[in-house]
């Protein structure tokens, strides 16, 4: 009997161990996965993280080149402004060039035709002194 006892006791304990055996393999692979997720959601957190800076510094980059083109616009129109305004004063200035010159032209044309007249009335006044 006390044999059986001893063989009943020795099974327990067997059992008792392997249950232990398992518990603590159950544990350390329970905890090794819990570990490989954290570190899986580490890497998850930091992959989206530097997305988040990739995505940050493209739509920073995209703003900085429209800021650039807006500004290259604002000075090629004002560019454009300059020119045209320099253009119209040189028009002006042309227009005014032209009308002095015509002005002036005329005034000769005038004063040609002037002398022209008074030679003839010369001319006149001493053929009429002749007659």
């Amino acid at each position: 009997m006390q044999s059986r006892l001893d063989e009943a006791h020795r099974r327990k304990q067997e059992t008792a161990k392997v249950v232990k055996q398992q518990l603590y393999d159950f544990k350390r692979e329970h905890l090794r996965r819990l570990k490989e997720e954290a570190l899986e959601g580490e890497l998850v957190k930091r992959k989206v993280k530097e997305e988040l800076e990739r995505d940050r510094l493209k739509d920073l980059e995209r703003r900085k080149k429209q800021e650039k083109v807006r500004h290259e616009l604002l000075e090629g129109n004002a560019e454009m402004k300059r020119m045209a305004e320099a253009a119209k004063k040189e028009e002006e200035e042309a227009a005014r060039k032209i009308a002095k010159y015509s002005e002036k032209r005329d005034l000769l044309e005038q004063e040609k035709k002037d002398r022209s007249e008074a030679r003839f009335r010369e001319k006149q006044q001493v053929r009429e002194k002749m007659i």
